[in-house]
């Protein structure tokens, strides 16, 4: 028979108390930052038709972006992205969803380059503990929900008409909240590395936070269809923040559009325009 657990260690077993810490390290803070939060725990349906929760959504008070949150706490573990050399130079790219209703333009639902300070490292692999997989779920199955969730948001406001153009323009942002150290592991890609696939001496920089790229859906973008593999590739990325939570006032602060979203929105909105009026084309030749 398994061993009854005490009611402390219930509650410690739990991600349930790290994210209402996140819930009111934001509220608590929002004077310094500008982000509030809006939602807890927000419903939405998965694609295999299950119901499920947003931990958070938060939106800015000046800035047409929100954020979806998600809130893991690990058990005094490591998360490794291993990085080239070659590719660990910090960047501002950032894929986010962009949505916009515009009555004079196309509605824009898609993932786009969204240039977002602060620079991070940007990493597409993550390695964790062999036995981490087992409770609940890898890092990047936590971020295909995540993504998918803004993605369910989203929809759900354009059919609320909470997105009505001029105030649908919206940017957002997913965000995974761990306690798990963040480890870089940049390293010089050597041919004699093909021996044995390890590598040798690895150096580590602990990172505050960090972007995760890759394409952590199947689903392409709805408006702006690929006319090639490189383009069905590129669509199909997504960047989720990895923060750790004893950081995420600092990130909060630091997030910024290096840039105006309007203008990237509207660009976005000419092209989707343009799209639509050359397969209208297509379809009466």
């Amino acid at each position: 028979m398994a061993k009854k657990l005490s009611p402390e260690e219930l509650i410690n077993l739990s991600g349930f108390p790290l994210q209402i810490v996140v819930r009111n390290a934001i509220a608590s803070s929002t004077d310094l930052h500008g982000w509030s939060v809006t939602f807890e725990e927000h419903p939405w349906v998965q694609d295999d038709g299950e119901p499920a929760f947003i931990d958070l959504v938060a939106h800015h008070k000046d800035v047409i972006m929100d954020l979806v949150f998600e809130c893991k706490r690990a058990f005094d573990v490591d998360w490794v992205f291993p990085v080239a050399l070659l590719d660990s130079t910090e960047t501002t790219n950032t894929r986010s969803l962009c949505v916009a209703a515009d009555p004079n333009f196309s509605t824009v639902f898609t993932w786009s380059d969204v240039p977002l300070r602060p620079p991070t490292p940007r990493a597409v692999y993550c390695q964790t503990h062999p036995g981490d997989s087992g409770r609940g779920g890898t890092v990047e199955s936590w971020c295909h929900s995540l993504v998918r969730a803004c993605d369910a948001l989203a929809w759900q406001s354009i059919n609320a008409h909470e997105y009505d153009f001029p105030l649908g323009e919206r940017v957002i942002v997913p965000i995974l909240v761990t306690t798990a150290r963040l480890q870089v592991c940049a390293f010089n890609p050597k041919k004699e590395m093909l021996v044995d696939g390890t590598i040798p001496n690895p150096n580590f920089k602990c990172a505050k936070y960090l972007r995760f790229t890759k394409a952590f859906t199947a689903v392409s973008n709805q408006k702006l269809k690929a006319t090639s593999m490189e383009q069905h590739h590129a669509s199909q990325l997504r960047t989720v923040f990895i923060v750790h939570a004893a950081n995420l006032i600092e990130f909060l602060q630091a997030l910024r559009p290096d840039g105006d979203l309007r203008d990237l929105l509207k660009d976005l909105e000419r092209a989707a325009s343009r799209e639509e009026m050359a397969e209208y084309d297509r379809k009466t030749i």
